[in-house]
């Protein structure tokens, strides 16, 4: 009888800005973006989304990801512990969203610090446009059960008001966080 160990792990990657600090980074934070990565037995898989960009996937390979310092010395990682339900629903469910290619939410980014502006959140099976945050909320808040850790929090963040840097300090005391030295292992080199 062979056993298999089975491995499941959804990795949220803030890209930090690399450039000196300047007065975008005054308003808009740290981070520039956040993608959610998908990684099981065999595959590596980047759902993402930026401006001019739809909702898309991108398959990954781990000898790629170790040459590319976007991954190695520009990004922070935060392991969100998910059941294997919860992981496959959350595969489905980004998979489908990057088929249909939802356009990115720049309306929203442009409109932040609009004074008294609190946008009506929207159901993720309503959305016309997603933005990176937005997706990571609404996709967790609709995979995830109820009694996850992060439901409380994610309840509460309205996905059309929210920036990868609000995102990562709401979830970085619920999850495992991770430079690249701590995600690299947990990768299957065969992907």
């Amino acid at each position: 009888m062979c056993w298999c160990l089975i491995v499941m792990y959804v990795i949220l990657s803030f890209l930090k800005k690399i450039e000196p600090r300047q007065v975008t980074e005054m308003f808009w934070g740290d981070y520039s973006s956040v993608d959610i990565i998908l990684v099981d037995n065999q595959n590596i898989t980047m759902y993402r989304t930026r401006p001019g960009e739809t909702f898309l996937s991108h398959p990954l390979r781990k000898d790629t990801m170790v040459n590319l310092e976007y991954f190695t010395q520009q990004s922070q990682f935060l392991q969100i512990e998910v059941t294997g339900e919860e992981f496959q629903k959350l595969s489905k469910t980004c998979a489908t969203f990057a088929t249909v290619g939802k356009p990115f939410n720049r309306r929203d980014y442009l409109l932040h610090y609009m004074p008294i502006r609190i946008p009506e959140d929207i159901p993720l099976f309503q959305v016309k446009t997603l933005s990176d945050s937005q997706a990571v909320i609404l996709f967790l808040r609709e995979c995830l059960s109820p009694g996850h850790r992060l439901s409380p929090i994610i309840q509460t963040l309205n996905s059309r008001h929210v920036l990868p840097e609000t995102l990562y300090h709401a979830f970085f005391p619920f999850s495992c966080p991770l430079d690249w030295t701590g995600l690299c292992p947990l990768l299957p080199w065969s992907a």
